[in-house]
């Protein structure tokens, strides 16, 4: 039997974009990710691993299936969010 490999997840949110310019005068977007808290990775973790298809952390909806986090008073503001496991 083989061993299951342990991997370290967590969740980042999109915290802003920035446009760089590169030498050949090339605009490129840059997203800046910052990761949730060790507390709210374990909640939108557990949400993902049920299958549920979003999470509500304080004033925030995140949606799991398109990996998109929405305020509730405004769901207009948004911003991108992802998941990422390392060994």
């Amino acid at each position: 039997p083989t061993l299951m490999e342990k991997y370290t997840v967590y969740w980042c949110y999109q915290a802003e974009e920035t446009v760089c310019h590169d030498t050949a005068d090339d605009e490129t977007i840059s997203a800046s990710w910052s990761k949730y808290r060790d507390i709210e990775t374990d909640i939108i973790e557990e949400a993902y691993q049920k299958g549920d298809s979003f999470v509500v952390l304080g004033l925030v909806r995140i949606d799991l299936v398109n990996c998109i986090q929405y305020q509730l008073d405004d769901e207009l503001k948004q911003r991108r969010v992802k998941r990422e496991q390392k060994k």
